[in-house]
């Protein structure tokens, strides 16, 4: 019988290995049981060790696929984040944009240059513990603008909770400078999405509307970023 290695680097890859492997050794022992079957004493015996062996085939098999499931699911989710980053990165080299020249794109676009987003680590490399996230909003243009933002705890791509109130229920507005950045460590993940839905994929929605000093509202399309569980960090979904 050919030894195998079992993998260690990822839990379930570790667990497809562990269901392969289990399920090697059953069938290797019941072709040797059904080999030494006569040396039984009694038939009552063999059944019950072949009934055991054949257990723990099945529950080796159902480990593999769930495992092997689990872990292509995985695998899609980190596929999607490193084709969203190659894409800004393809982007940001095929279209440079020299910050002397984000004033002249405001005039002739006439949409604030604001961008936002959500994560564990802030510029600087200051990390917050998940559920507690990093709210970090740009505001790259000449012009004075108030940001109304209203997140969403998603889990599994469904709303579950929506923010009410406050800086991130769309009641209190950002008051966003030109040419400046606000860093806020006040956004927390919804303890009672995380408890009622341990094994789903949490996702962040954000829905933004931004008012102008004419008083003009631009409302941009929502933003939806998705938690990383195995990295710990965020990722923008394209």
């Amino acid at each position: 019988m050919v030894p195998m290695k079992v993998s260690f680097d990822d839990f379930y890859k570790f667990l497809v290995s562990l269901g392969v492997l289990m399920f090697a050794v059953s069938v290797y022992s019941l072709s040797h049981l059904l080999e030494v079957r006569t040396e039984f004493p009694e038939q009552i015996s063999f059944w019950i060790v072949f009934g055991l062996y054949v257990l723990i085939a099945v529950v080796a098999g159902w480990i593999t696929v769930w495992g092997g499931l689990k872990w292509k699911y995985n695998q899609s989710l980190y596929d999607k984040k490193l084709e969203a980053e190659t894409r800004i990165s393809v982007r940001a080299a095929q279209e440079p944009i020299q910050s002397k020249d984000l004033n002249t794109l405001e005039r002739k676009s006439k949409n604030p240059l604001i961008s936002y987003k959500i994560d564990t680590i802030a510029q600087g490399g200051t990390k917050l513990d998940f559920p507690k996230l990093w709210f970090i909003v740009y505001n790259q243009g000449d012009a004075k603008y108030k940001a109304y933002f209203t997140t969403h705890f998603c889990a599994d791509g469904k709303i579950i909770e929506t923010v009410k109130g406050g800086h991130y229920g769309g009641k209190h507005a950002w008051h966003l400078n030109p040419n400046t950045m606000i860093r806020a460590p006040g956004l927390e993940f919804s303890q009672k999405v995380i408890d009622k839905n341990k094994k789903a994929t949490f996702s962040i929605k954000v829905d933004c509307r931004i008012t102008d000093e004419q008083d003009k509202v631009y409302e941009p399309f929502p933003s939806t970023f998705i938690y990383d569980k195995k990295n710990d960090n965020w990722y923008f979904e394209p």
